[in-house]
């Protein structure tokens, strides 16, 4: 016989009897510590909590100060039922809904104490965000807030029914962040349904949180290295399909296919480096790798630490400064052109014979695509 499912008048009940008991919980853990507080009071911060978790995103993005107050509060409630667990804490009463492929998906409030996060979550494999770069670094935009403010957005994700571990869709950066900030670990689940998360359906609701903070120059490559590898489409075709320039494409797979990961960890903020850096690095990694000389250039850059502290900027142009001191002025093609900053060029103007030969080297995509269209423009 089919298991009879609830009405949603006993749903109501079962998630009323779950607050009930919870907030009697916390009422004699407060008293325990001293602080008196009634079961009406702890239960209305719970009330005012589950209307603002299912508020409109936009209006979550940036709370007020009697939200950050209700949020440090409820974060207090949950340290004090995670308190002497080893166990991640399921609140029942604490619900979303959201409609995916066409079905109506409960979430239930999950807290994964810190110490758990490594072993009871892991990060779906369709998110773009590049795991190994998230460190204080480039997450301190979250890490100030965390430990100031607490979590302000819970995260995302489903029960997997093969390991039981939470797959985590929206909201990797937090869960390291949580990690770093030994803060436990709010994440909104689905313990049902989970069929419908799909590759499909992860990657593009992981997509829209990355809209948040979106991902890097190294990230995307990553992206458009991955469909390469799948299709085995040209940079061309890759180019026409994600509608980018070739020149852009061209240094989007070098940053991941040339340039290797070792060299990404000399700076902080490792893959997040910025684009124009990594426009520079594919072109200096290039120049190496044609003169042979990679390897004397990644044994001269020295121990790791060595940079540990230093500005993105200040590192490329260490790096820059052994690449030109391994390329002697007969192999560097630069050293007879002339530094713009961006680039640099090598002119020769004939009247006589009516000819201009232009070089440009070491030019970013932008720089390149600004000039085809003075071109177009001007000729």
């Amino acid at each position: 016989m089919a298991e009879k499912k609830p009405t949603k008048k006993e749903s109501i009940l079962d998630k009323r009897n779950e607050q009930i008991k919870r907030v009697r919980e916390l009422k004699n853990k407060l008293q325990d510590i001293g602080i008196e507080a009634s079961l009406s009071e702890i239960g209305a911060d719970f009330d005012n909590y589950m209307d603002m978790v299912n508020a409109k995103p936009e209006e979550r993005e940036n709370p007020t100060e009697e939200q950050k107050e209700l949020i440090k509060k409820v974060d207090n409630y949950y340290d004090l039922l995670l308190k002497g667990t080893d166990e991640v804490f399921y609140d029942y009463s604490i619900t979303k809904k959201s409609v995916i492929k066409n079905e109506v998906v409960e979430f239930v409030l999950a807290i994964v104490p810190a110490k758990l996060i490594g072993t009871a979550t892991r990060v779906a494999k369709e998110n773009k965000r590049n795991q190994d770069s998230l460190n204080e670094h480039n997450l301190h935009y979250i890490l100030k807030t965390l430990r100031d403010d607490g979590q302000y957005m819970e995260a995302e994700g489903f029960l997997s029914p093969e390991d039981g571990k939470i797959v985590i869709v929206d909201g990797s950066s937090r869960s390291v962040s949580c990690f770093l900030a030994e803060r436990p670990f709010k994440i909104f689940v689905a313990l049902k349904q989970v069929e419908v998360f799909d590759s499909e359906t992860i990657e593009q609701r992981s997509e829209v949180a990355n809209d948040h903070k979106s991902i890097s120059f190294w990230e995307i490559g990553k992206d458009l290295s991955n469909l390469k590898s799948k299709t085995n489409f040209s940079a061309a075709k890759i180019a026409e399909m994600r509608n980018l320039s070739a020149p852009r494409v061209s240094t989007l797979l070098g940053a991941v296919d040339e340039v290797p990961y070792s060299l990404y960890e000399y700076f902080d903020s490792i893959t997040s480096v910025s684009r124009p850096i990594v426009e520079k690095l594919v072109p200096m990694w290039r120049g190496l790798a044609k003169e042979k000389a990679t390897d004397k250039f990644l044994e001269q850059l020295g121990d790791k630490t060595d940079y540990s502290g230093l500005s993105d900027d200040q590192v490329y142009k260490k790096m820059q400064a052994i690449s030109k001191a391994l390329l002697t002025p007969n192999t560097d093609r630069r050293s007879s052109y002339t530094d713009k900053g961006a680039f640099r060029v090598k002119q020769k103007f004939d009247t006589k014979k009516g000819t201009a030969t232009i070089n440009i080297i070491d030019a970013s995509p932008d720089i390149i695509e600004k000039l085809q269209k003075f071109l177009d423009e001007s000729l």
